[in-house]
């Protein structure tokens, strides 16, 4: 009796969160289907082109053959490109993305189709959902069972303790689960092989392949030496500059195959995605039936790809660097090198943890923690309070590959130095948290991070979440000695017109968070940011947020880049009580960029300087928008002086003027606009305001030649 009264509880508890989960779904949908409608009605957009007197016709944006005329190398990204057209395109562009993200959270293959769909690749899509047989494979019988089938893929027989354990111990859905995992490992390994063919003559030409005694050194030599010569365009400098003598890391760029790597990504995360439905279901049923937890061993198998780990349910120390790890629970703390591809010689490695407060811990290892190095590095955590520890590229990772990180539930910690949490060089990385309170921590180039050919997401579902990129992650004296985060969505390139000419374009980095009150602190280049032909984008969906930043952050871009920001509701403060903000951020742009900064809904507290707020400079558009709120402006900024220069050029809907150059620059329009379009607003003046009359329901104009405009409208 007491037995059915606790099973037939657990069932209504199980109905309770199923309606519960149901609630926030909709709730989401309903919070997605308002971006989707934040946009700028042709009312709007008619009367800024009036103010500015451009022809209707004309697009607020730049054309393909204008921004041609600052030849882009051969990596610009198409989809980089088309965010110049139309400051309107861009901002519903950086929306439905985000919102396709958020819609699609719980499919990782879909995650990494989209995130190579942004690097102009297309591949793996409308996958069949359901396996051709039982195992979807041909080398076990559709019927076979669990403990048949497993002998299928065996090179070495199990060991008696082992066969007893897995064929005694462990329920038929953990069994079935393994099986599943390495069957989906397995049928992207093949697809993956012309990726690494492509480059491998060149990586083995330059750093060898059988160097080390055993195993472990040859792994190590591998991912050392193609770690060094890959990521060599962004790590070496010379005379102080980015500079590299390793021409060949340059072939690898134009011989890799990243449709091939993006089709074997689908393929093996689609098998996730459906092992871990499956897994989820059958686990909850067997909780039910058995009452009591489990205590499970662990099993080795030794199969043709590699070695597939099971750890079982008590604290473990894990160490290995494995094809398949899963573990069965407990507190667990892993060590050095995991989830993180071997290039050629165990290009997929796969982490799952099912349960416990775990500690994975990368110390001073390179490339680990969901990581992929000329191949596939997934790490996925479903339960607890979980802490992420790293400081080189790793947690979400890409380097000619897909790194990704999952996390579905607990209140976790993510910390880093660089190349970390959503970072990627050709490739995807890719970090999402399901829900908690969680605290994301680096120092630079990381939290959704897009270089060249790459894809950097981070895309955290709900909770009141902590964004930092340190103060003392990349200090730089060009920028008054703060740090250069480049981080929090940035679209990354290499400018090497500093260096040995090699530039290289820069990719897309998008960090989307759906719900929650959240902190994001950062300084140089940050929060929807674009340097040198990359895009940047950070959308917020909901919260009371904080946001703390400084030169080209919140929605700017500069050197022919685009970024764009977006906080669709809650009463937000920018910048409060912030002494290190300086200047050119919030809808800020330059030198052939735009910068797109918007806020939903909300009473919103902003503090705005020099050349912040709309204001852009030399052939650029800065946008500012506030859509919706009883807002409170705080302006700061610098006396104007002779009326040229950046340093002059106040906020709130201004631009920057410059003698002419007598090139294809003086033909390219410079456009700063700040638009708030309800709400009862406030003006706050620290200083002379000479060039700006600001005030609630007023335009005012700075029109500071035919091809220099800037326009602000309270409505």
């Amino acid at each position: 009796m007491i037995v059915s009264c606790f099973v037939r509880c657990v069932c209504f508890l199980s109905i309770f969160v199923l309606l519960l989960s149901q609630q926030t779904c909709f709730s989401q949908q309903e919070t997605i289907q308002k971006r989707l409608q934040f946009r700028l009605h042709d009312s709007l957009y008619t009367r800024i082109q009036s103010e500015l007197q451009i022809p209707i016709h004309k697009a607020i944006g730049y054309t393909e053959a204008e921004m041609k005329y600052y030849n882009p190398d051969v990596f610009v990204l198409r989809t980089v490109m088309n965010a110049f057209n139309d400051i309107r395109f861009t901002h519903r562009y950086a929306g439905s993305q985000s919102t396709t993200l958020l819609q699609n959270a719980h499919s990782l293959a879909s995650i990494v189709r989209i995130g190579f769909g942004f690097t102009d690749v297309s591949a793996g899509r409308m996958l069949p959902l359901e396996p051709d047989s039982l195992w979807g494979t041909s080398w076990a019988d559709s019927n076979s069972s669990t403990i048949v089938a497993i002998r299928s893929i065996l090179t070495t027989p199990m060991s008696e303790a082992y066969r007893k354990t897995w064929e005694q111990q462990y329920p038929e859905h953990i069994r079935k689960f393994v099986l599943r995992m390495y069957v989906g490992i397995e049928e992207a390994h093949k697809w993956l092989q012309p990726a690494l063919a492509s480059v491998e003559p060149i990586l083995t030409a330059t750093i060898g392949r059988n160097a080390g005694k055993n195993v472990s050194e040859r792994r190590n030599h591998l991912q050392n030496s193609c770690y060094t010569l890959a990521a060599a365009p962004w790590n070496e400098t010379r005379l102080g500059q980015l500079a590299t003598t390793q021409m060949n890391s340059f072939e690898l760029l134009h011989a890799f195959d990243r449709k091939s790597l993006a089709f074997a990504s689908s393929i093996l995360f689609t098998h996730i995605d459906r092992a871990i439905k499956e897994f989820k279901i059958a686990d909850s049923l067997y909780a039910l039936d058995s009452l009591t937890t489990k205590k499970f061993e662990g099993v080795v198998l030794y199969t043709p790809l590699g070695t597939v780990r099971v750890t079982g349910s008590e604290n473990d120390m894990i160490t290995s660097q494995d094809l398949l790890c899963i573990d069965l629970g407990g507190n667990d703390r892993y060590r050095g090198r995991f989830a993180s591809s071997v290039p050629i010689d165990q290009p997929i490695s796969v982490v799952i943890d099912l349960d416990g407060n775990d500690v994975f811990d990368g110390s001073d290892t390179i490339h680990t923690m969901g990581s992929g190095l000329f191949g596939i590095g997934c790490l996925i955590d479903l339960k607890g309070n979980d802490s992420y520890l790293s400081k080189h590229s790793a947690i979400g990772n890409a380097l000619y590959g897909v790194g990704v990180v999952a996390d579905f539930d607990g209140d976790d910690i993510y910390t880093g130095n660089v190349w970390t949490q959503g970072a990627a060089h050709i490739g995807v990385g890719a970090v999402v948290d399901y829900k908690g309170n969680d605290i994301y921590s680096c120092a630079e180039q990381s939290q959704a991070m897009g270089s060249t050919l790459g894809a950097g997401i981070l895309l955290d579902i709900e909770g009141n979440d902590s964004y930092i990129a340190r103060d003392d992650g990349n200090v730089s004296a060009l920028y008054l000695n703060q740090s250069v985060a480049m981080s929090q969505g940035v679209g990354y390139g290499r400018r090497a017109d500093l260096g040995d000419g090699h530039s290289l374009a820069g990719g897309v980095g998008i960090l989307v968070d759906g719900n929650g009150d959240d902190i994001y602190s950062a300084q140089v280049w940050a929060q929807g940011a674009g340097y040198w032909w990359g895009l940047g984008i950070l959308e917020d969906f909901g919260g009371n947020d904080k946001y703390r930043n400084g030169k080209y952050s919140a929605g700017a871009g500069a050197h022919f880049a685009v970024g764009v920001f977006t906080d669709l509701t809650g009463d937000d403060e920018y910048n409060l009580g912030n002494e290190t903000a300086k200047n050119q951020y919030h809808g800020h742009a330059r030198d052939g960029s735009i910068g797109i900064a918007t806020d939903g809904a909300g009473n919103d507290k902003y503090l705005l300087k020099t050349l912040s707020g709309g204001a852009a400079d030399l052939g650029s558009i800065g946008f500012f928008w506030d859509k919706d709120g009883d807002d409170e402006y705080t302006i700061d900024f610098e006396d104007p002086k002779d009326g040229s220069g950046w340093s002059d050029t106040p906020p709130l809907g201004s631009t920057s003027l410059y003698p002419l150059f007598h090139t294809f620059r003086d033909e390219l329009i410079t456009i700063g606009i700040f638009l708030d379009e309800k709400g009862e607003d406030t003006y706050n003046s620290r200083h002379s305001q000479s060039e700006i009359r600001t005030k609630n329901r007023s335009i005012w104009k700075q029109i500071r030649s035919s091809i220099s405009k800037g326009v602000g409208i309270d409505k």
